[in-house]
């Protein structure tokens, strides 16, 4: 019985691991980089050769960012805690 139990949390012990090992490759730059970059290229439509349309496009792109809460390009480099002790307020 002892060595059944040992091997359950052998086992459960491996199951975490591999969560954290991928928990751990969605958290890194390039994925999220990878992430960030496929929904804006999925959604920004193409800017016209209008010059008058320019200032539409880049409030649009921005409003963008902001609905996929994009963070800045400074923040990629940080990790969570370093980005909340910048946070203000």
């Amino acid at each position: 019985m002892e060595k059944n139990e040992i091997l359950q949390r052998q086992l459960k012990d491996e199951e975490l691991k591999t969560r954290q090992r991928e928990m751990d490759r969605h958290e890194t730059t390039v994925s999220k980089l990878k992430l960030f970059g496929d929904a804006l290229r999925n959604s920004v439509s193409r800017m016209s050769n209008d010059p008058v349309e320019i200032i539409s496009f880049f409030r649009r792109v921005e409003q963008l960012y902001k609905s996929l809460d994009v963070p800045r390009a400074s923040s990629f480099g940080q990790t969570a805690l370093e980005r909340e002790s910048n946070k203000p307020g």
